[in-house]
């Protein structure tokens, strides 16, 4: 669901934000990519915060970036480039299958009497 989603990208964000600030710096962003096997060169950093900070985000999105200094992700900005990855459309059509799954599985749970009448003492 989307709420599962917003609290996954929150505790990513979390995760990146190490000293808690509500931001996430160059030097956070190089941190967590280290921690997770990447060798980002201060020129991937350089170009990851770029195309982060550039993200159009949506109107009325929280934290303000006006709030950031130079050089920091806001969460507002975090959530409006995840949303327009490749990461979220993936999570999107995951969770467009997993509702589809669920409503099949409705169409099969019933409480309506069988076919063949309500002979059963459990109906």
């Amino acid at each position: 669901s989307e709420v599962r989603i917003e609290a996954e990208l929150t505790r990513v964000f979390e995760k990146f934000d190490k000293n808690g600030n509500g931001f996430i710096d160059e030097d956070e962003l190089k941190s967590v990519l280290i921690a997770m096997g990447h060798k980002p060169t201060d020129a991937d950093i350089s170009t990851m915060m770029s195309e982060i900070l550039s993200t159009p985000r949506e109107p009325g999105s929280p934290q303000n970036p006006s709030q950031a200094a130079p050089g920091q992700i806001s969460f507002g900005q975090f959530e409006a480039w995840y949303n327009s990855s490749m990461f979220f459309q993936i999570k999107k059509e995951q969770n467009g299958q997993e509702m589809l799954e669920d409503e099949e599985e409705d169409n099969y749970l019933t409480l309506d009497c069988p076919e063949g009448g309500c002979a059963s003492k459990f109906w």
